[in-house]
């Protein structure tokens, strides 16, 4: 026994000796055991999701604004300094999505399909690069960015308010999911030329399971993730295997959206215009061509369905709580809605430069709620970057911390106080801090980010003109506490909503 002890140990000092860390290296924790590197921090942690592990452990082991974690064949660099980040996300050398093979081979696996790079989130390279100009274009086409993409949103808002108005005359209602159908109808009307009913009970069950898979995500990683043949054995230990099925579900829903109406001489949206593309390419080096064309457009919708829902919904989620946690704003709101805009005629984006105060408070529900704590991760799978004073050696994945940066106690005064009016200046104009990224930084920053603006601007205006919003009990207000996933939310709430009186108004 005390051979096989010296033995091990001498092993692990070896390979501790053969795999030592350059100087340069990003700060880590201190404890890396051979095959599972820095997991045992995660797997022991006291946190309940990945993400706030990471949080914990760079609270703990960062320096400089920067840290490094090992996980089995997973390496992450999570940077949560504002000016290392922003250098960091423009390099070309870290526009990529996978760092490494075990991380093609997941999300190939997650994703059900052969490639590991499709879609406009996966996508890199040459792909990403003709995926992304291509659905850009086609969406601006149809009216994204436009005038026109007003009138879209005020008419869903207009059925949502009287959705609203339906379900509240029953009592206070769930606020959980409560955006997701109007938030991903706007988008989807340009993407497939539909929208959908708030009472469809399947796709209904369809956005449970997405948000599901959206949060389960964040769980802490299970041994599948370093010891991949687990999921066969052992397929309930492993959230990724759940996820997949979810992820089969959408991919087959859209999948008979796809085919059920192309009329190649009636391009009508996104779609058709994606199908008509793979028809007319000929080049087999083409991201377009035939089969590969028309998987990757199936990866792009499930894209296009995941961020254009989620997001903003959860923002929206997280803007009713914060008006129902702080009735001195949402009474400021509506009073500023009633001198600029009055009854008669739903708010503009053309009021915006008049309403600073709502533009101030959905800025403070951005940088609060905090709705994709980490963004998205970045790779640098084929050369070396130099961040600040460290060097990330080739093969890791690269994250923000978004939540340090947008809630630093030491940058922000009062920082987890909700306080719109550190967004407006002493002339009561709006100044938008660098450090508010909600849409990250860089080559990778949202595309959806006019949209989401323009959503959760038009949304908010609408809602307060026309509702007040209070607690399910006078004496019981929703709490800030959070589920962490890939995105963000509250914990479950109701909300009372009461019609504004033509007097009130």
């Amino acid at each position: 026994m005390i051979v096989l002890i010296i033995f091990g140990s001498v092993l692990v000092l070896y390979w501790y000796y053969k795999t030592r860390l350059p100087d340069d290296y990003p700060p880590s924790p201190p404890i890396r055991l051979p095959i599972i590197g820095h997991a045992v921090y995660s797997f022991f942690g006291t946190s309940a999701s990945g993400a706030e592990a990471i949080d914990e452990l760079y609270e703990r082991f960062s320096k400089d604004g920067i840290m490094a974690f090992h996980m089995g064949p997973f390496k992450m660099v999570i940077i949560g300094n504002y000016e290392l980040l922003h250098q960091c996300y423009k390099l070309e050398e870290t526009n990529y999505r996978h760092a490494n093979k075990a991380i093609e081979d997941l999300a190939r696996f997650l994703r059900n399909s052969d490639m590991s790079n499709a879609g406009i989130i996966e996508g890199s390279d040459k792909i990403w690069t003709q995926q992304r100009r291509f659905a850009l274009s086609t969406l601006k086409d149809f009216g994204f960015g436009k005038a026109s993409m007003e009138i879209l949103i005020n008419e869903e808002v207009v059925q949502f308010m009287e959705y609203l108005d339906e379900q509240s005359q029953s009592g206070p209602i769930a606020v959980a999911n409560m955006f997701n159908i109007a938030v991903l109808n706007i988008l989807w009307q340009i993407v497939a030329g539909q929208r959908f009913d708030y009472h469809d009970k399947a796709l209904n069950e369809l956005v449970t399971m997405m948000n599901e898979a959206i949060l389960s995500a964040g769980i802490k990683p299970s041994l599948a993730l370093i010891f991949p043949f687990l999921r066969t054995i052992y397929p309930d230990i492993d959230p990724v295997v759940m996820n997949k099925q979810i992820m089969l579900k959408v991919k087959n829903f859209l999948a008979d959206l796809v085919q059920s109406t192309f009329d190649q001489s009636n391009i009508r949206d996104l779609i058709d215009s994606y199908l008509l593309e793979t028809l007319k390419t000929e080049n087999e080096e083409s991201s377009f061509h035939e089969t590969n064309g028309t998987e990757i457009l199936l990866q792009t919708l499930i894209d296009l369905f995941f961020a254009g829902s989620e997001t903003t919904s959860s923002t929206l989620t997280w803007g009713i709580l914060y008006l129902i946690r702080n009735p001195d704003v949402q009474f400021k709101l509506q009073q500023e809605l009633d001198d600029v805009v009055g009854i008669g005629r739903m708010p503009s984006l053309l009021d915006r430069p008049k309403l600073p105060f709502l533009d101030a408070t959905i800025l403070e529900i951005q940088r609060l709620g905090d709705v994709v704590p980490n963004g998205l991760v970045h790779a640098n799978p084929h050369s070396p970057v130099k961040i600040g004073k460290y060097v990330i050696p080739p093969g890791h994945m690269i994250q923000g911390d978004f939540s340090e940066i947008m809630q630093d106690p030491k940058y922000w005064k009062d920082a987890q106080e909700f306080k719109p009016e550190r967004h407006l200046d002493g002339q009561k104009r709006v100044v938008v801090d660098k450090r508010l990224i909600p849409f990250s930084v860089g080559k990778r920053r949202c595309p959806g980010e006019s949209l989401a603006k323009a959503q959760l601007f038009l949304f908010l205006a609408s809602l307060l003109q026309r509702f007040h919003f209070q607690p399910e009990r006078a004496d019981f207000y929703p709490s800030t506490r959070s589920v962490v996933g890939v995105t963000r939310v509250p914990l479950p709430f109701k909300v009372r909503i009461i019609k504004r009186t033509l007097a009130a108004a």
